[in-house]
Order: structure tokens, then C-alpha cells, then sequence
């Protein structure tokens, strides 16, 4: 028997995971700290919309996302390599 393929939609997004501190300081002498943010992707079938999962993120949202990494590597208009590292989600919890 042949297994039939799904068509699968996917979207990205963006999430802020932690901070880490900066050698720059603010007008008090505080230390600035920096949002680190991971690129996601995540695939779903049709009938679950990604637009739905994604309109569920929303700034300020802490989320739990379970992924694998995958790097994108590819050649810019000036020829130069580039790459960066995209974390699939295979699973989360708003």
C-alpha cells in the first residue's frame, strides 16, 4: 500500500530566550542587556493553520518549544557566504 504525502504549510518566527549582559552600561552605570532571539520554523498540516499557531505568540508570551537545529547555508548577492542556524519546532506550549 502506498502512503499518501500531506502537504504541510510552514511559517517562521522569532523568540526571545534569554539575556545576556553587554560591556556597554546605561547613563546609571548598569550593565545593558540583550535579548538573544532564536529563528523558528514550524510545519503544519492545513487543517491546523500555521497563521492560527503563530497569531498565538504574541510579544511578551512565554512559551515552552521543543526543536532541532538546522543550518541555512547559501551564497549572498556579493557571492560571500552566509549561514544561520533555524530551530525546527516539533513541539510547544503556550
Amino acid at each position: 500500500a502506498r502512503r499518501q504525502r500531506q502537504m504541510c504549510i510552514r511559517d517562521r518566527f522569532s523568540v526571545a530566550y534569554a539575556e545576556r549582559d553587554t560591556d556597554a552600561k546605561d547613563e546609571q552605570g548598569n550593565p545593558i542587556k540583550e535579548a538573544q532571539w532564536a529563528d523558528c520554523e514550524i510545519y503544519v498540516k492545513p487543517e491546523n493553520s500555521a497563521e492560527g499557531i503563530v497569531n498565538l505568540l504574541k510579544k511578551g508570551r512565554f512559551i515552552y518549544v521543543e526543536a532541532y537545529d538546522k543550518v541555512e547555508a547559501w551564497l549572498d548577492k556579493e557571492n560571500k557566504p552566509r549561514a544561520r542556524v533555524i530551530y525546527r519546532v516539533t513541539n510547544f506550549q503556550v
